[in-house]
């Protein structure tokens, strides 16, 4: 009895770890990599359409100061491309400006729009604004 207990005691290594525990381990540390690495994915589609939120707003805003500066007479459909070139702003944004009768002779309606697209999905901000005529 004393050579059975002794054998047993030889064949179990209570030191290191064995081929299980390294498979756990590694299996843990993917499902880490794997979440980390998606929240870094998220959080950089999320700014970045942010920041393409952003810039389109931005270039809205300054086609809208510029039409308010300019006189009444001025203001008709068909000014997109020379803002787009007077603002620099991108091919990939598509800048609309749509004017039409308010029903008051002394006020214009115009809408502003620009779309964008990011990772296949659309993004349109659209500002309606009245023009009036100056006296």
């Amino acid at each position: 009895m004393n050579i059975y207990t002794n054998l047993h005691k030889k064949t179990k290594n209570e030191n290191g770890f064995t081929m299980a525990d390294l498979a756990v381990a590694l299996i843990a540390f993917g499902i880490f990599v794997g979440v980390i690495s998606a929240l870094f994915i998220n959080v950089y589609n999320i700014k970045a359409q942010t920041m393409l939120n952003a810039d389109a707003m931005y270039y809205l805003i300054k086609v809208i100061e510029d039409v308010d500066r300019i006189s009444f007479a001025e203001v008709d459909n068909g000014m997109e491309q020379s803002y787009k070139q007077k603002f620099g702003i991108p091919d990939s944004m598509n800048l609309v400006i749509e004017v039409s009768d308010s029903g008051n002779a002394n006020a214009k309606k115009v809408q502003f729009s620009i779309e964008y697209t990011f990772r296949d999905h659309s993004e349109r901000i659209v500002i309606n604004r009245l023009k009036i005529k100056e006296a």
